[in-house]
């Protein structure tokens, strides 16, 4: 079995180039469901990698296969332990990974290495403020703005500790990406604090409940006919805060979603929680809100720079973020 990658407009696509006896078992239809993109059938290999940049091949080489690469001239990374003789320049060799390996190594292979040797911190999710065995208090945060943060400093070398609320995002497998799984405010506030000193940049993404019950029932809270329930609610730690007040903490980033005076709020924020950056977004707006796959950012920094991105993925948002945070840091 082959995957085939490009990095066409500068976006890293992968398609399936199954052999006769695979389409036996899955047809092209299966595959492209797969995939996402169309089938490159065997015959139609020689036309396909005289048109991209990147090929990617998840075998050992077969010797007819490597024989068309060297003719093309197109760099390729090879799926396997030897680079076969008459390849073109440019060409590495890759270890044998699993399936799901395959999209981080190619794109840390194909973005600059800038944060090697620095380790990111990254909040993401929701946090969950437990009222008894049964009840609890939360928000809409999916985490997948934070798991996208996380990701894009990941693929420029960083050792990134992302510590995230129970959220519905997945996170691809890293070998420098370490999840710290956390549940309420409190226990995202203390994995922090344990952690912050190691890292060089914070990014705090997670949407941290501002308030839980001032005390949990350990029992289920029993309703009685006629009657409502009053819930007396308290602060949580205001862990961005804590750490801006830090004399000597991590370029550090913040995010505010907001419904109103988008502007002056995060403005607000960034000054008084002593933020490095801070993104905010407006979560009123179509696409711009929690759960969806797109984000519109508008970053803002100490010294009046306001950069607003267009509505982008949330991997695109991310890029730009960090891509902020390089140019600042170097």
């Amino acid at each position: 079995m082959r995957m085939l990658g490009d990095l066409s407009g500068g976006v890293l696509n992968v398609a399936a180039c199954p052999d006769e006896a695979l389409l036996r078992l899955v047809s092209p239809a299966g595959w492209e469901a797969l995939t996402g993109r169309p089938v490159v059938l065997e015959r139609e290999l020689p036309n396909y990698l005289a048109k991209k940049p990147l090929a990617v091949l998840c075998q050992r080489w077969r010797e007819s296969t490597a024989s068309l690469l060297a003719q093309s001239g197109i760099p390729v990374l090879l799926w396997g332990n030897e680079l076969p003789p008459g390849l073109p320049p440019g060409s590495v060799a890759l270890p044998e990974f699993e399936a799901e390996e395959i999209l981080p190594r190619l794109e840390q292979l194909s973005s600059p290495q800038d944060f090697a040797g620095k380790t990111v911190l990254v909040t993401a999710g929701p946090t969950v403020e437990d009222i008894d065995p049964v009840r609890f208090l939360t928000n809409r945060s999916s985490g997948k703005m934070g798991v996208a943060v996380a990701w894009a400093f990941a693929v420029r070398g960083a050792r990134v500790l992302l510590v995230h609320g129970p959220m519905t995002a997945e996170v691809s497998k890293l070998a420098d990406l370490e999840r710290i799984p956390v549940r309420s405010a409190q226990q995202m506030h203390d994995a922090v604090r344990e952690h912050w000193h190691e890292a060089q940049v914070a990014v705090l993404c997670a949407a941290v409940a501002d308030f839980r019950p001032d005390h949990y029932v350990p029992q289920k809270i029993k309703k009685i006919e006629g009657e409502g329930m009053v819930l007396h609610l308290e602060r949580t730690p205001d862990i961005l805060a804590e750490l801006g007040a830090l004399p000597n903490h991590p370029f550090l980033v913040g995010f505010a979603a907001e419904t109103d005076d988008v502007e002056i709020n995060a403005l607000n924020k960034l000054r008084k929680k002593h933020c490095d950056l801070l993104c905010a977004n407006d979560i009123r707006k179509p696409g711009s809100g929690f759960a969806g796959d797109t984000n519109q950012i508008t970053i803002y920094a100490p010294d009046g720079m306001v950069r607003a991105l267009p509505m982008l993925s949330k991997q695109g948002a991310a890029y730009c973020i960090v891509d902020e945070v390089a140019r600042r840091m170097n």
